[in-house]
Order: structure tokens, then C-alpha cells, then sequence
């Protein structure tokens, strides 16, 4: 497509107004409500051989980017003036609009006031078509508007490394995770984990999490379970010129899959707790002296404690299959251990005629214990 092409098509654009806006929903991925809409802009000029994302690329290169925001920005407040009650309003700031000084003059609250919004209403989305440059005199813009009461997302999180750059000296209220973490996150472990990584980091700093482009119900179903706060794509709701209500379906699902979720994280495991499958025992150096092995276990018959600083492994011997007549063991005492691994080690003992003893034993897959092998 050549340049003049472009400029033209661009300039009939704006000129013409040939801008209308839809709106699209976040929701919360808790209870399914709405928490506000996206202001997207689509192009009604039907000889058009651009996408959105583009025109804006083309404004800035043809230097017309302010004039191209203020009709989107303008039509977007306009249309759902009456409509909006107490939900958020996303709008998408390019840096270089949202740090001119005509930004600032035309987002006072008298203006808001014509379509019957506030401030509260306003989530400026700072996205990354332009570098943010003087990050100092940025940063002093955005405290501006958070202090009359306008909030601050963050927009294609997760797309370069300059939006964690953006989160550190923002601190916006919302991060948004851009649709290249959310595609397909049902069968990918490693965005899963970035995105839990994400979840714990930003509740910790007291940011909400809005994943993009949700696509399919497993890629839902992911989010929810991964604890991200609200989302947006085309398997909730396509963007439309008048906000439309969540399927019915929708919030069930998402109802069902957080009560799922309760359930599954109150629910006892099937095995208990780890105390009750296993059991503290104790290990002993291989200098322990046998007799002090032998009085700790007539002392504590099979139970816990400490010999010289160290730790005893305990095995108790309730069957023998054979028997070493060289000891002469006809009663096993209950002082009589183990020690070892599962597999094998050695029986400690006393003889019947008062002899300390020690033979190798062997135990089998049903636990029942060889001596002298």
C-alpha cells in the first residue's frame, strides 16, 4: 500500500469522523458481575484497507495521533453516557497523548460532567504504542489524575519487558495480562505458572488482575482456578455498540467453578494429613553405643527421644520367619529393634541368657522379618 494511500484514507478518517465505538466486559472471575467496559474503536469506512491497530500506528508516523484519539475518546463518552451507572470505563491512553498538556485540559471533571461521569468511572489503560519518555514528568501526570480520583491499568502485561518497568513506578490499581499468556494457558504449564506467580505478586501489592482475549471455556476455567481477578474476550461477550448483558451460561460457569473451587481447597485429602500416614522417628550415629541403643529402647518401648544428640530409627519385630539358633532367642522382648531401612538391617537384642546380640535380618514385601541370612 503506498504512503499517499494511507494519508489519505487516514485524513478522511478523522476528518469525517468515520470512528464508532463498542464496548466490550470485564468481569469478575469470582461472581461473574460486570466491573465496567473496554471503549474499543472500530473504522466505518468501508474502502478501508487498514485494522485499527494500525491506524494508530499511521496517526503517530503522520504525526495526527492527538486528533485520532479525542474522536475515539469523545464518541466512547458520548455513546454510553446513559448507560454507564456505577461501572468502570477503560480507555486506552497512548503515553504521548496522556502526558500532552491538551489531554490534561480536555479529562477535567466539567467535562466529565456533560456525559454524566465521573472520575471514579475513568480507568485510563496505558498502552505501549509509544515509549514513555521523561518518566519523571509521566509519573507526576499519572499521580495527578489518581489524585482526583481517576484509576491506572497497566495494558498488555507480560507483551514486553517495559510493562514490568511500568508497574513499578505506576503502581496502577489494574494490570492487564496480554493475550500471548492467556492463549491456550489450559495446556501450557509454564504460562500457568507465570500467571500464579503474577496472581501472588500483584495481590500482595494490592493490584487486580484482568487477563485478555479469553477465547475458550478451559482457558476460563484456568484463570479462575489460578486466582486472576476479572476477564475479557471474545468467549464472555464480543464487543457491541450497547453494552449487553453475560450469558446466563457464563455466570453459571463461573459460579459453579468457584464453588468448586471452595470445595475442593476445604475438602480433607483423601490420605489426611502427613502425621497421619508417617511418623517422626529417630536415626543414632554409627558410633551410638549398642547397650545405650538397647536401654533407650526399654525406656521408651518403640517410642522417640534422643541418644548422645542424635536419632533413632525404630523397627519393631513381631514375627520371625527363621530364627539363628546360635543366639538361642526363643522371646523376643519388646526392647528388641530394627535398625535399617525396609529392606533389611540389623536385629538388636538380648539374649534369654542376658547376652546383648545383633544379627542381620531381612524383611520382606508382607514385613515379616529373616534373621541370619
Amino acid at each position: 500500500m503506498k504512503n499517499d494511500d494511507i494519508e489519505q484514507q487516514l485524513n478522511k478518517i478523522i476528518n469525517d469522523k468515520m470512528i464508532y465505538p463498542v464496548y466490550q466486559p470485564i468481569i469478575s472471575l469470582q461472581n461473574a458481575k460486570i466491573l465496567g467496559y473496554e471503549i474499543l474503536s472500530r473504522i466505518s469506512l468501508d474502502s478501508c484497507t487498514f485494522t485499527v491497530e494500525e491506524m494508530f500506528s499511521y496517526a503517530n508516523k503522520y504525526n495526527c495521533l492527538w486528533e485520532l484519539d479525542y474522536i475515539c475518546r469523545k464518541k466512547g463518552l458520548k455513546n454510553i453516557k446513559d448507560t454507564i451507572g456505577n461501572k468502570k470505563l477503560f480507555i486506552n491512553v497512548d503515553p504521548y497523548i496522556f502526558n500532552d498538556p491538551r489531554f490534561k485540559g480536555g479529562m477535567t471533571l466539567s467535562y466529565l460532567k456533560r456525559y454524566n461521569i465521573s472520575p471514579d468511572n475513568i480507568v485510563f489503560e496505558i498502552c505501549e504504542r509509544t515509549n514513555i519518555e521523561e518518566l519523571d514528568s509521566f509519573k507526576k501526570t499519572v499521580n495527578h489524575y489518581k489524585s482526583q480520583h481517576y484509576q491506572i491499568a497497566v495494558d498488555d502485561f507480560g507483551k514486553n519487558y517495559s510493562n514490568f518497568n511500568r508497574v513499578f513506578f505506576l503502581h496502577p490499581l489494574y494490570v492487564k495480562l496480554d493475550i500471548s499468556l492467556i492463549s491456550n494457558i489450559n495446556n501450557d504449564s509454564v504460562k500457568q505458572s507465570m500467571v500464579k506467580g503474577l496472581v501472588d505478586f500483584c495481590h500482595k501489592e494490592n493490584i487486580l488482575l484482568i487477563a485478555e482475549g479469553v477465547e475458550t471455556i478451559d482457558e476460563l476455567s484456568s484463570l479462575i482456578n489460578l486466582g486472576v481477578d476479572y476477564a475479557q474476550g471474545y468467549y464472555i461477550s464480543k464487543p457491541y455498540k450497547e453494552p449487553k448483558k453475560i450469558k446466563d451460561s457464563i455466570v453459571s460457569f463461573i459460579i459453579s467453578e468457584n464453588e468448586n473451587k471452595i470445595e475442593i481447597n476445604n475438602k480433607p485429602s483423601f490420605i489426611g494429613k502427613i502425621g497421619d500416614i508417617c511418623k517422626k522417628l529417630c536415626t543414632t550415629s554409627y558410633n551410638t553405643k549398642i547397650t545405650d541403643v538397647y536401654e533407650f529402647m526399654k525406656k521408651h518401648n518403640g517410642g522417640q527421644g534422643d541418644i548422645d544428640e542424635t536419632w533413632l530409627i525404630l523397627y519393631r519385630l513381631e514375627e520371625l520367619q527363621e530364627i539363628n539358633d546360635d543366639y538361642e532367642i526363643e522371646v523376643f522382648l519388646p526392647g528388641h529393634i530394627i535398625i535399617g531401612s525396609n529392606g533389611g538391617g540389623e536385629l538388636y537384642g538380648i539374649d534369654n541368657k542376658g547376652n546383648y546380640f545383633n544379627v542381620p535380618v531381612l524383611i520382606d514385601e508382607d514385613d515379616v522379618a529373616v534373621l541370619g541370612t
